[in-house]
């Protein structure tokens, strides 16, 4: 919504005020906002504004040096350096005959495989130097604030905050160029089918205020479905909207021609040129929003779309190969 609507122009935004979250105006979306909780919902690179789940913001587990088991340790390999010489490490989880691989920059999703699929479904790099460039949202986890702010400039409690404009020089995109997909995170715990990872970014990064405890908990169920649960504390009122940022490609080829998306929405949001979002959502019926039924989507989709039913379990979007008996399903509480 503008300004005047909810917080400003912003993407699903919500503020944190001492790990409690309030909800946002958000002029029709049926959206719970009531934690920060994310469902792998980037489609190929299509926004969809369902990052939002229903558990209480919880306090940060203290972070601890890991003393692995033989059985782990395998598990946890050197994947790079950071620009600072921090070493990066990749996780490797398995469950249900579906492996991901996680890197500790970006708490990124680098590599995610089915057994009975010869290639990786999602995009992915062998090595950290293009997640430094031009691959810097890949799989990772954005925020503290996912998406863009108009203007760099936001209205909190009567005051306004002057952020980092890191997209084109106009508005602040994911948290700023040094939010959470652009540091190394604190790898907490691990397991066979699941891992822990924690950030903390601090006061005044990117001009927004407060210290952010970020958590993720990536995991496997026994059917191989991957849950990513995002957590996020605070020590001042700020603005905390994250998402999980994959691009997934299901046959392995180089478009998506094949593909089909379904999404259980009626309305999404228009954007302007600086791909801000336009006053109130608006009716898909009539435009190439409509994913109601599967169709292939185009290339140039990156948009919220409003869930129906996003207050209940039917939070939805499915993504399927044609002819290749592919598909997946991405759900959000």
């Amino acid at each position: 919504p503008r300004t005047g609507h909810g917080f400003g122009r912003l993407k699903g935004a919500l503020v944190v005020s001492e790990g409690h979250a309030s909800r946002s105006k958000n002029d029709g979306c049926n959206i719970r906002i009531l934690s920060v909780q994310s469902r792998l919902n980037k489609l190929l690179g299509f926004w969809a504004c369902w990052q939002f789940g229903k558990k209480p913001i919880g306090l940060v587990g203290e972070k601890r040096g890991l003393n692995l088991p033989n059985t782990l340790k395998q598990t946890v390999t050197e994947f790079g350096h950071s620009p600072d010489g921090a070493r990066v490490d990749r996780v490797s989880i398995s469950n249900g005959g579906v492996t991901a691989r996680i890197i500790t920059w970006g708490a990124s999703l680098q590599d995610f495989r089915h057994d009975a699929v010869p290639h990786p479904l999602v995009l992915g790099s062998p090595s950290l130097a293009p997640y430094l460039t031009r691959m810097l949202y890949f799989g990772a986890i954005a925020g503290r604030v996912a998406n863009r702010i108009a203007g760099g400039s936001a209205m909190l409690e009567g005051r306004r905050l002057t952020l980092e404009r890191n997209d084109k020089g106009r508005s602040t995109l994911h948290g700023g160029s040094r939010g959470s997909t652009s540091v190394n995170w604190t790898l907490e715990d691990i397991a066979p089918t699941s891992c822990q990872m924690s950030v903390v970014l601090p006061d005044g990064q990117g001009g927004f205020p407060g210290a952010v405890t970020i958590t993720v908990v990536y995991a496997l169920n026994d059917q191989g479905a991957l849950s990513v649960d995002l957590t996020a504390r605070t020590d001042a009122p700020t603005f905390c909207n994250l998402a999980h940022h994959s691009y997934w490609n299901l046959d392995g080829s180089a478009d998506i021609s094949r593909h089909k998306l379904w999404v259980n929405a009626d309305r999404y949001l228009p954007l302007d040129g600086d791909q801000i979002p336009l006053d109130a959502p608006l009716a898909v019926a009539g435009t190439p929003f409509d994913f109601r039924q599967p169709r292939t989507p185009d290339t140039r989709l990156d948009h919220n779309f409003c869930l129906n039913d996003a207050l209940g379990l039917d939070g939805r979007a499915r993504l399927r190969v044609a002819g290749f008996g592919r598909s997946e399903e991405h759900t959000s509480n």
